[in-house]
């Protein structure tokens, strides 16, 4: 067994963008380079505040339910 449990394939892209925008985020120039005049910094955390979990619970709501105790065994 190689892992506890399958990650879908969608969920491995949806991590590896969290984590890109999370690394690009804390860049030193995103904190000087301004887009309507708010730092990259601040849409950068709009978007890993309030759009990260919006789109994990469009994702879980679209997956349906999982197997259950008696299917994994």
């Amino acid at each position: 067994m190689s892992q506890f449990f399958p990650v879908p394939r969608g969920d491995r892209w949806y991590l590896a963008l969290l984590v890109a925008i999370a690394v690009v985020a804390f860049l030193p120039w995103s904190r000087n380079t301004a887009a309507g005049s708010l730092p990259v910094f601040g849409w950068l955390m709009v978007a890993l505040m309030v759009l990260a979990p919006a789109v994990a619970l469009v994702r879980l709501l679209l997956a349906g339910p999982g197997p259950s105790d008696e299917e994994r065994r």
